[in-house]
C-alpha cells in the first residue's frame, strides 16, 4: 500500500459507482476531486489530532522542513492560504470521529 494515494469518495455516490471505485479504482463519469498521497494523507491525520510539528515529523521518520513541504502541498491541493483553514475544510468532517465529535485519524494512527 505503499505510494498507494488515498481517495475519498463522495458520500452520495451510488452503489454501483462505490462498487466500480473499489474494484477497478475509478468511477466512468465520476474523478475524485481530491486525490492525497498516503504521506499527505498521514500529515492530515496527524494534524486533525492536534499533533504538534515536531510530533508529526518525528512520528514519520522526516525533517520539519519536509513536513513544510507536505504542508504546503496540502494547501494547494485544496486552496487554503492557511494551513490552520484545514481543521474547518469541508474535506475535515472525514477525519471526523462520529462518537466523540473530536477529529481524529481515519487510520494509520497509533
Amino acid at each position: 500500500m505503499i505510494g498507494t494515494p488515498v481517495t475519498f469518495v463522495s458520500r452520495t455516490i451510488s452503489k454501483e459507482a462505490f462498487q466500480n471505485t473499489v474494484l477497478y479504482g475509478y468511477v466512468n463519469s465520476w474523478r475524485p476531486e481530491i486525490v492525497f498521497t498516503q504521506k499527505q494523507h498521514q500529515v492530515i491525520s496527524l494534524v486533525m489530532q492536534r499533533k504538534t510539528d515536531r510530533y508529526i515529523a518525528q512520528e514519520m521518520s522526516i525533517s520539519l522542513k519536509t513536513l513544510s513541504i507536505h504542508k504546503y502541498n496540502i494547501m494547494l491541493l485544496l486552496n487554503i492560504r492557511k494551513f490552520s483553514h484545514l481543521l474547518t475544510h469541508r474535506f475535515a468532517v472525514y477525519f471526523c470521529n462520529e462518537t466523540t465529535g473530536y477529529l481524529l485519524a481515519s487510520s494509520g494512527s497509533k
